[in-house]
């Protein structure tokens, strides 16, 4: 049976929001998903800014198009960065803001709660022996970059690849955590139906592109490199703690310690609050903030 939410587009979205405005006179503010409202949820001040979710960016964007055409106000929507800033793309909206890095995941990794998560689930002798003086971010954005430009180029030339799913233990090293570019290849070509690419030239235009140097993180999806985190947590440098732990988990503790002085610092709160300077009636965070 077909998911309800695949009944969701950006005109539902817009429609409940002009409904909703008959009892709550604030803010609106349209995330993608639900992990996202529970993340943003711990900032805002609820009694003034009402959570919706979009369900995806398309709905999002989509929502805030139609309420702009209609003059209607108090809106913002909340967006990840993925591909948009390397590729220059150009929304046709103006209530909205994006990630700092490539998604939510990126940029909760990039703070310093990511050094709390470390801290709690792994064991400080193995880590320190693993990383050798070098900042684990470093290491994981230096292998999820393969991925990442993969990604990049197979939505740039839409050749529609299909990442999800895939089993990173076919191509990330349980040892090192180093990505084989082939093995990560044939995961992803034997994961995408009728997927005719070559893959020895889809290896060259991918290593061409890495040449090209773009910030590594906004090429790279947050999933990913949480994908890398977990095998080095189960298989090198984890603590005792660790049992029965799964991706949705570890990113569940990530967005945990990920705290207020963290979000204070980034790029998006600076535009949430010029957003709110700009539209006076209207408040997302609290004013002691």
């Amino acid at each position: 049976m077909p998911s309800l939410q695949h009944h969701i587009d950006g005109n539902t979205i817009a429609s409940d929001i002009r409904m909703s405005r008959k009892t709550h006179k604030g803010s609106f503010l349209i995330v993608e998903g639900d992990t996202d409202s529970r993340f943003y949820s711990q900032f805002i001040e609820c009694s003034n800014c009402s959570i919706i979710i979009g369900i995806k960016d398309a709905n999002v964007i989509q929502a805030l198009n139609v309420l702009e055409k209609s003059g209607f106000d108090g809106v913002l929507g909340i967006i990840d960065t993925d591909y948009r800033k390397l590729e220059n793309e150009k929304l046709d909206v103006i209530n909205i803001v994006m990630t700092d890095t490539h998604d939510l995941e990126t940029m909760i990794i990039k703070s310093p709660g990511f050094d709390g998560l470390l801290c709690e689930y792994c064991d400080s002798t193995k880590l320190n022996k693993f990383t050798k003086g070098k900042d684990l971010r470093e290491i994981l954005i230096n292998q999820t970059k393969l991925i990442g430009h993969l990604r990049w180029y197979s939505k740039r030339f839409n050749l529609g690849l299909k990442f999800t799913g895939l089993n990173f233990y076919t191509f990330v090293n349980e040892n090192n955590l180093e990505v084989d570019l082939d093995k990560l290849l044939t995961a992803v070509v034997n994961n995408t139906n009728q997927c005719a690419i070559d893959k020895n030239e889809t290896k060259k235009s991918v290593q061409a592109l890495i040449k090209l140097k773009a910030d590594c993180w906004q090429v790279c999806q947050g999933h990913d490199m949480s994908n890398i985190l977990l095998i080095g947590i189960k298989k090198i440098f984890g603590g005792k703690n660790i049992r029965g732990m799964h991706r949705a988990a570890l990113e569940g503790y990530l967005r945990l310690a990920y705290n207020k002085n963290d979000f204070y610092k980034t790029k998006i709160y600076d535009e949430i609050r010029i957003w709110e300077k700009k539209n006076k009636s209207y408040t997302i965070f609290s004013s002691v903030n």
